[in-house]
C-alpha cells in the first residue's frame, strides 16, 4: 500500500489545504525550470494555484529583503561617516 499525498474531499465546499513545506517544494520545482503543466499534472494542482504559490513566496522574499535592507541602512551610513 502506498501513501496518498492528496488531501481528501476536494471541492468547493471542501477545498484542499497544503502545508507550507509542500508548497515550498512545489515552488522550488517551478523555479528550477520544471514546467508548471507537468507539476500540475503530477500533483493534481491547478496551474493558477501554482502561479499563486510562486507569487506569494516571491512576495515574501521581497518583503524579507526589504526588511533586511532597512535594518542594514543605519549600519552602512555609520560606516561611511
Amino acid at each position: 500500500m502506498t501513501w496518498d499525498w492528496r488531501p481528501m474531499m476536494a471541492g468547493p465546499k471542501h477545498p484542499r489545504h497544503y502545508d507550507g513545506a509542500f508548497k515550498r517544494q512545489i515552488v522550488q520545482s517551478c523555479e528550477s525550470g520544471k514546467p508548471s503543466r507537468e507539476i500540475g499534472a503530477e500533483y493534481d494542482i491547478a496551474r493558477s494555484t501554482l502561479r499563486r504559490w510562486v507569487q506569494d513566496i516571491r512576495d515574501r522574499r521581497l518583503e524579507m529583503e526589504a526588511d533586511v535592507s532597512e535594518q542594514a541602512t543605519p549600519v552602512f551610513t555609520r560606516r561611511q561617516a
